[in-house]
């Protein structure tokens, strides 16, 4: 039996002396239970702010699909042909050359691969926020070379670097919504990411259908001006984001 000594010896315990494994552990271990077990319904009533802020980062998606809807459709308008031809058809008119639609074409995709890598050293390095942000001010700025292009070149320069943040997006608002969310909500949240590329590509559809009877050079750079609106209002979200837990 053990002695009163002993028995004062074991209950006592100095919790400045405790290891981070005893505190911790735990509690942690409690979490991860309890978000497992977590219903749909109650994941939507306790973390709607996390909802929210993945739906605003998702966005951006919705803005990058809807920009790479644009280039390949104003091939076929007449103002954008009279602009950027460098070859004529069998009926005398200008055409952008199959060659350079595929380096232009080409030339976005290697920007994007750039960007999807550059996206998990810096987003590491400085966490989602700074990384959305920085990316929207890059598109703010890139958006005039396609808007102010005086020729081939120049498109080709801008859908590179484009590219650029067009990557970073792609991956940053998978893993965000991944982070921020409940394991319940993950499936729904990152699905939503997917479908943000279709609603992007129907908004781009809907503006190219509206200025495709519009003469002149504005028939095609009000929709690349287009491309502005989106980055103050996802900005301004992203200010008041909570950073990814992990």
């Amino acid at each position: 039996m053990s002695s009163p000594k002993d028995l004062a010896q074991v209950e006592h315990v100095d919790p400045d002396k405790m290891t981070f494994d005893e505190v911790e552990r735990p509690a942690a271990r409690e979490a991860n239970d309890r978000e497992h077990t977590l219903t749909l319904r109650d994941a939507l009533r306790l973390y709607p702010k996390a909802i929210a802020f993945s739906l605003l980062f998702s966005t951006a998606i919705i803005m990058e699909g809807y920009d790479l809807s644009l280039l390949g459709s104003f091939y076929g308008y007449d103002a954008f042909k009279q602009k950027f031809g460098n070859e004529v058809d069998s009926n005398g008119n200008p055409i952008v050359s199959a060659d350079w639609q595929t380096y232009i074409q080409v030339g976005g995709m290697c920007g994007q691969i750039i960007g999807l890598y550059i996206n998990g050293w810096v987003s590491d390095a400085f966490g989602y926020k700074k990384t959305m942000l920085a990316s929207q001010v890059l598109m703010i700025g890139l958006i005039f070379f396609p808007f102010f292009a005086p020729n081939l070149e120049v498109l080709l320069a801008g859908n590179i670097l484009l590219g650029l943040p067009w990557g970073i997006f792609q991956t940053l608002t998978l893993a965000y919504a991944s982070d921020v969310a409940p394991v319940v909500l993950r499936p729904y949240l990152t699905a939503y990411v997917n479908l943000c590329w279709v609603i992007g590509q129907l908004i781009g559809a809907g503006v190219l259908r509206g200025f495709s009877t519009m003469g002149g050079d504005w028939s095609y750079r009000i929709p690349f001006a287009l491309q502005w609106a989106w980055p103050p209002f996802i900005m301004l979200g992203t200010l008041f984001a909570p950073e990814s837990p992990w």
